[in-house]
């Protein structure tokens, strides 16, 4: 049976199907559009490191980095590489691995049929040697390695361990040298069994196409696929405690200018759902509100010379936990820091007028609905959010009906400066001390 999802404020439906195996499949139609884009997702992510099996009893935990590993080793299957197959059809190919999820995709003008079959193949199939494991291993080695000397990269690393004492959101997604060494064969078979099993996946397409030829596409592609009853999976996660694991992190590396990251740890959603989609869009408008271009602090900051086109700020909801940070470039970060924090501290009383408030929260709504325009923004985060149980096209009903009062208590709950935690790359040698409070 065909379902819908539709939303009247977004003009958008999606349409659901179930597979006999489990596994749902969306199919979002967008007339005119000349691309067509589809995803294969899997409710598993770099996080997810410590669980315990359906039908075990006892944990089992994993080396960080396996589920990015299994991203790489999945492309190559017996019949060749996938992302060569799928230049050789037209089409673009890619993946990624987030701290929730990891994700299979590709775009193309023409042959989707074909392209879709692909992408359902190679995922269900995969192919672990031992000797193209350890091959594997040298290649995610050198990945990481690239990240351990990109400055962006290392300033957001080292800020999650600031805010982080304990979860493993605080290791890069790739994991580390180490913990790639330890990852072997049946390591991988392990956590794709546990993993890669229906009912924790989805399909997602989104073009101008008939909804009921995406289905029949999938019924094709998954014949043989069998039923998947088995429970859901248990996560683990260690408990964090509300405070920072540490107030500052400074290093050097080679930049032009300081680098500067600010960090306000949260205490995450309480649970997925509508509540979760809720709290992380409250927590963006408050940033907004405080950090966007279109505030006084921002263009404050820019006429000081403190800041420029660099100067950002992003959100991280979770069930258990949260975080956002802000910075950028910077040619005195003891300053901008210190009036950063000085601004937060004042930040809800600012939106107190309601024609302000107004006018903040229709940019922000108008800048979300821009987000629809790509139809892989569309598909990626529609997949995340159901898999934590939420409806993406909630969002704008939920921006339009924020309450004033209840953003101002957002700001003075997140954004206090006895949960912020800084991280600063200063220019020269790596691994030379940095002075303490340069600015």
């Amino acid at each position: 049976m065909i379902e819908t999802i539709r939303n009247e404020t977004l003009r958008e439906t999606v349409f659901l199907e179930r597979h006999a195996s489990g596994l749902p499949i969306f199919v979002c139609r967008k007339p005119g559009f000349a691309k067509a884009y589809a995803c294969f997702s899997v409710f598993y992510g770099s996080v997810d490191d410590e669980f315990i099996v359906p039908g075990e009893s006892e944990p089992t935990r994993v080396p960080e980095g396996i589920a990015h590993f299994l991203e790489h080793k999945l492309f190559e299957g017996r019949g060749g590489n996938a992302l060569e197959i799928f230049a050789r059809n037209g089409a673009s190919g890619n993946a990624y691995t987030s701290f929730r999820q990891t994700t299979y995709l590709f775009s193309c003008a023409e042959g989707f049929a074909e392209n879709f079959r692909l992408l359902v193949d190679f995922v269900r199939e995969p192919y672990f040697t031992d000797e193209n494991v350890e091959k594997e291993k040298g290649i995610i080695e050198q990945e990481i390695r690239m990240y351990e000397d990109y400055p962006p990269v290392v300033l957001y690393m080292s800020l999650l361990e600031c805010l982080f004492a304990r979860h493993p959101i605080r290791i890069h997604v790739a994991g580390t040298v180490g913990s790639i060494r330890r990852i072997d064969r049946t390591l991988l078979e392990r956590c794709y069994r546990t993993f890669y099993r229906p009912s924790n996946m989805l399909l997602f397409a989104v073009g101008d196409f008939d909804p009921d030829d995406v289905f029949r596409m999938a019924d094709e592609a998954l014949a043989g696929q069998p039923a998947d009853d088995a429970p859901p999976i248990r996560r683990i996660y260690p408990e964090e405690g509300p405070d920072v694991a540490v107030r500052e992190s400074r290093q050097r590396m080679v930049v032009a200018l300081p680098k500067i990251a600010i960090g306000f740890k949260d205490g995450g959603a309480g649970g997925g759902g509508r509540l979760l989609l809720e709290r992380e869009l409250a927590t963006e408008f408050a940033l907004d509100i405080v950090f966007g271009k279109g505030g006084d602090l921002y263009r404050d900051l820019y006429d000081a010379g403190l800041i420029d086109e660099s100067f950002s700020w992003h959100t991280v909801v979770h069930p258990e936990l949260g975080y956002s940070m802000v910075g950028g470039d910077t040619p005195r970060p003891a300053e901008l820091e210190r009036r950063v924090l000085d601004a937060v501290r004042r930040a809800a009383d600012e939106v107190a007028a309601p024609a302000r408030f107004e006018r903040a929260r229709r940019k922000f709504l108008g800048a979300f609905l821009k987000r629809f325009n790509a139809i892989e923004f569309i598909a990626n985060n529609f997949a995340f959010y159901r898999f934590l149980g939420a409806n993406l096209f909630d969002a704008a009903d939920i921006i339009a009906a924020m309450d004033r009062d209840a953003i101002q208590e957002r700001i003075r709950e997140h954004l206090s400066a006895e949960k912020a935690a800084l991280a600063i790359i200063e220019p020269g040698e790596p691994g030379a001390d940095p002075q303490t409070g340069s600015s």
